[in-house]
């Protein structure tokens, strides 16, 4: 298995030969199968580098330019702590 990784600001719908398709969206990564990179839509988007191979190894390196990793990853599901208490449901007195 090979990890991918898209490297635009666009989802990616890549379709497989059996009928299997991997949506990746921007910067993120996805495993395909070793027989996968011989095919010509897989090779095509790597040489118009929407694509790249990170050889199997995680998908973040500790210690490499994050500026270059492509598209901003947020947090889903968790707001940035307040640095004031709030007022439970209270409006103005």
């Amino acid at each position: 298995m090979k990890t991918i990784r898209n490297k635009t600001f666009k989802p990616l719908k890549i379709s497989f030969s059996g009928g299997k398709v991997l949506h990746l969206g921007p910067g993120k990564t996805g495993q395909i199968p070793d027989a996968a990179l011989d095919q010509k839509s897989i090779q095509s988007l790597l040489k118009s580098a929407t694509i790249e191979i990170l050889d199997g190894g995680p998908a973040q390196v500790p210690g490499a330019d994050a500026t270059a990793a492509g598209p901003h990853q947020t947090t889903r599901g968790h707001r940035p702590a307040m640095t004031a208490p709030t007022k439970g449901g209270q409006r103005g007195s």
